[in-house]
């Protein structure tokens, strides 16, 4: 399950332990099987791999419907969400603005199945909440047709979208804000985030709400054996085949090793399908690099065997849920002083930041952190204590359904 994807969970059933009916309408792919709403299951909408071929090969559009309902399988989208994590939007990007285009767009017809759908199927829902911008197309027929005001999330739109060739990302950028206006309410994962987007977007700051994605930290309250490992274990994750923060890190962690309180210091790096040979050979052992882990339950184990752990991005994301869930199970977190970092350990003191590319404030970090054990056991216990008062799941589903009423008009913003 991917990070989105746990949050969506802890929020979803939370939600309806307040008693609030909510139905998830998965679009493109299906919902895991975990994420469950409050209705019977719900079939995918836009199926990726048939809105996909159609848009490429628009012959596809005269298919026969045996083969479309086959495309639109939970077997053949099962397949295809395997591979979503490769998926590259310099490849999408015209697919992208077309769905951006709404009711304008090549997909207009799929936006109609899903607005009457809702209209014919289901009960009038009071609020309509899309996932991220890149669906901000919808926003406006789905108010037409059932006359409710849509919420949109935001949360690292730019990355994708600046990953696509010009004039494609400029254009998807101008479309994203002719629908802005919409939507009745925004909500961002972090601060940092909305003061990224909100200029980029023009969008009004009384219009947002910034909500911190959450977790159930009773899933990982106990502290683990990482605890009493024979040697200290520096596990970093990186973007795949992220080559220059792989470079960044051996070179801090080739200079930590120097150090007595780092000489029996271990180093895996996930993110890398290739091994580093430019290290000498005693070094070298003490180093691992294995292929990115797309699968929710070892990436959880690799941030658990940690005994201080860093994730690093090419670009500085909006919040990184997987620092919440080092510090949840009591492992430190070193992280660089950008994007969401700050705003996470100024509310969950379980972690230390450093000066970002900076290979040298880096290793004295980390050899400071290993050097004073006193420090680390308090941070291990300070981060599962903040991670289960100020990250906890009933604050996100409150501060959600606060956002609601803001877009309902029920309250007043700010």
């Amino acid at each position: 399950m991917c990070e989105n994807c746990l949050r969506d969970h802890a929020l979803i059933t939370r939600l309806g332990t307040k008693g609030h009916d909510v139905v998830v309408i998965p679009i493109y792919l299906p919902t895991p099987d975990t994420i469950k709403s409050a209705d019977a299951p719900v079939p995918p909408f836009y199926g990726a791999v048939r809105v996909y071929l159609e848009h490429r090969f628009p012959v596809f559009k005269r298919a026969p419907q045996w083969l479309k309902r086959w495309l639109d399988s939970p077997r053949v989208l099962r397949m295809a969400g395997r591979q979503s994590g490769t998926a590259s939007s310099r490849n999408l990007g015209e697919l992208t603005l077309s769905v951006l285009r709404g009711e304008n767009g090549g997909q207009a017809a799929e936006l109609d199945t899903l607005c009457n759908w809702l209209r014919d199927t289901q009960q009038r829902p009071d609020i309509i909440h899309l996932s991220n911008a890149l669906l901000l197309g919808m926003a406006r027929r789905l108010n037409a047709t059932l006359n409710v005001p849509v919420i949109c999330s935001l949360q690292d739109e730019d990355t994708w979208i600046d990953a696509m060739p010009e004039p494609l990302a400029s254009q998807i950028w101008a479309e994203i804000r002719t629908r802005v206006s919409d939507v009745a309410g925004f909500i961002t994962a972090s601060q940092y985030y909305a003061d990224k987007i909100l200029p980029r977007l023009s969008i009004p700051a009384d219009r947002v709400r910034v909500v911190h994605p959450c977790l159930d930290a009773s899933r990982y309250s106990q502290p683990h054996p990482s605890d009493r490992h024979a040697h200290p274990v520096w596990n970093v994750l990186l973007d795949p085949d992220d080559d220059a923060s792989l470079r960044f890190i051996l070179q801090a962690f080739t200079h930590a090793k120097q150090h007595p309180s780092c000489a029996n210091l271990h180093l895996h790096c996930s993110g890398i399908s290739r091994r580093n040979n430019r290290l000498d050979p005693q070094t070298q052992r003490h180093v691992q690099c294995s292929p990115l882990m797309t699968n929710a339950e070892e990436r959880l184990a690799f941030i658990q065997s940690s005994t201080v752990y860093t994730v690093l991005h090419r670009n500085a994301v909006a919040f990184d849920l997987s620092l919440l869930e080092a510090m949840a199970s009591g492992i430190p977190v070193l992280q660089p002083n950008s994007g969401a970092n700050p705003e996470i350990l100024t509310l969950a003191h379980g972690g230390t930041l450093f000066e970002p590319d900076n290979a040298g404030a880096l290793t004295e970090t980390l050899i400071s952190l290993l050097n004073t054990p006193t420090h680390l056991a308090t941070l291990r216990q300070q981060g599962r204590q903040d991670t289960a008062t100020r990250f906890a799941i009933d604050r996100m589903a409150q501060e959600t359904i606060n956002a609601y009423e803001m877009g309902l008009g029920l309250v007043v913003s700010g």
